[in-house]
């Protein structure tokens, strides 16, 4: 199944994959889906204007000292200590 241009099912999950962490913490080609993000705050308000609110699905496409994420049609490079704010969890299992 294909969400804001995100592939979603089994197939993208990792056995080891944690049902919920930092973003900065979260695997390479997982997808995820944005549980928190910091309060209040410069950060939080940058990355509402970018797309990343709680309930949206991204994927982490590159890790390192910044990281890929994509959502929907759009990609973005965020720093990691940024990323460590933001709570994302497991994509539910699509049946």
């Amino acid at each position: 199944m294909t969400v804001l241009g995100v592939t979603i099912g089994e197939a993208q999950k990792h056995a080891s994959e944690p049902t919920e962490a930092c973003l900065s913490d979260w695997r390479r080609d997982c997808d995820a889906v944005v549980l928190e993000l910091p309060g209040g705050d410069r950060l939080s308000a940058r990355l509402r204007e970018l797309g990343i609110l709680p309930g949206t699905l991204i994927r982490v496409l590159r890790t390192g000292a910044h990281l890929v994420v994509q959502t929907g049609d759009a990609r973005l490079a965020l720093r990691r200590e940024d990323c460590s704010a933001v709570r994302v969890g497991a994509v539910p299992a699509v049946a």
